[in-house]
């Protein structure tokens, strides 16, 4: 095992990140950089100041927040590794669009304990749509004991999920769907191999078959990364394929449909709801009309937040370090030539 890169630099908001990785890596030197007048907990908006890149201009592995990551790449000379602390890089592919590509493996956070997070809410999501959780909580509102309204529901062994895309995340709703005897199907670019396919779903659907799996599906759940390939994927008049009263859930990237041809879609007839942890743009504006649809529930981006959860992004990191030392591939490092 090699002597360089035993120092790792960390900068974060998430509490006790340092705490946690030098309890992961005792033998190695973990530096941990504040940021001047940034409070604890808040994303930073601004990038990174002549003053942080004067402290991290030694670094040669570093732990950062992924708003700040682009910049630290392309900015520091020593730099041989360095991984963002939650699972989006749009911001990263968006940055080096037009630029040379870096030169050093960028990775993102990929743990299953991220993944069972991104599982409880679509299976929960599922439930509470079935249950009609809501028209319960609005009948209780009124005092109104409305058996009859809600107590005509399905079994998640009714059901048939399609889940479009199939990376750690979508193996792991899956898994979960599985578990309670529902029926999967997966839609991905290509066909994967034999071998690389999960036991966990029913059947595989390529890119060039997405009207058929549409009509196979009473849930639609997109896990998709923000692509130029599944860019307004879902958009258009597509979703005139969905099988009558299919659900959409969104957790992967708002861009895979505008919010125009969210509401097409409902309004239309063409999907019975729409579940949304992710919009085309974020924040969502005021002046949206899914904000007051009937037919949409909107979650702020927090189907999987890692922020509080500084022993999973130390353990994903610090199985990647270990890897990064002797040689090995390193999960979870960003393909510049797919976008993700």
């Amino acid at each position: 095992m090699e002597t360089a890169g035993r120092t790792v630099y960390v900068m974060s908001v998430v509490p006790d990140l340092s705490l946690k990785l030098r309890n992961k890596l005792p033998d190695v030197q973990v530096i941990d950089v504040k940021r001047r007048d940034v409070p604890q907990m808040e994303i930073t908006r601004g990038g990174l100041t002549e003053d942080d890149f004067q402290v991290l201009q030694d670094a040669e592995v570093l732990l950062i927040d992924n708003d700040l990551l682009p910049q630290a790449v392309e900015r520091l000379p020593l730099l041989r590794w360095a991984q963002g602390t939650w699972a989006g890089v749009d911001n990263v592919i968006n940055f080096f669009k037009n630029k040379l590509k870096p030169r050093i493996p960028i990775s993102r956070m990929v743990s299953k304990s991220f993944s069972q997070l991104m599982a409880e809410y679509v299976l929960g999501s599922i439930i509470c749509h079935e249950r009609s959780w809501m028209t319960s909580r609005q009948n209780q509102l009124k005092s109104e004991w409305n058996k009859a309204a809600v107590m005509k529901y399905r079994s998640l062994q009714d059901l048939t999920v399609g889940v479009l895309g199939m990376g750690i995340i979508g193996r792991e709703v899956a898994k979960y769907l599985r578990t309670f005897n529902s029926t999967v199907h997966a839609y991905t670019r290509t066909a994967p191999p034999v071998e690389s396919k999960s036991i966990h779903v029913d059947k595989y659907w390529r890119s060039d078959e997405l009207p058929l799996f549409l009509q196979q599906c009473d849930y639609i759940v997109n896990i998709l990364p923000s692509t130029s390939e599944t860019r307004g994927m879902l958009g258009s008049d597509i979703l005139k394929n969905a099988k009558k009263n299919a659900v959409l859930i969104n957790v992967g990237r708002g861009d895979v449909i505008s919010e125009a041809d969210i509401v097409k879609a409902l309004d239309s007839g063409w999907i019975s709801a729409a579940i949304l942890d992710v919009v085309e743009k974020e924040p969502l504006s005021p002046e949206s009309l899914l904000w007051t649809h009937p037919k949409c529930i909107l979650t702020p981006h927090t189907a999987a937040v890692v922020v509080f959860r500084p022993e999973d992004i130390a353990d994903a990191f610090s199985r990647n370090y270990q890897d990064f030392l002797q040689g090995n591939s390193i999960s979870g490092t960003i393909d510049f030539s797919r976008g993700y």
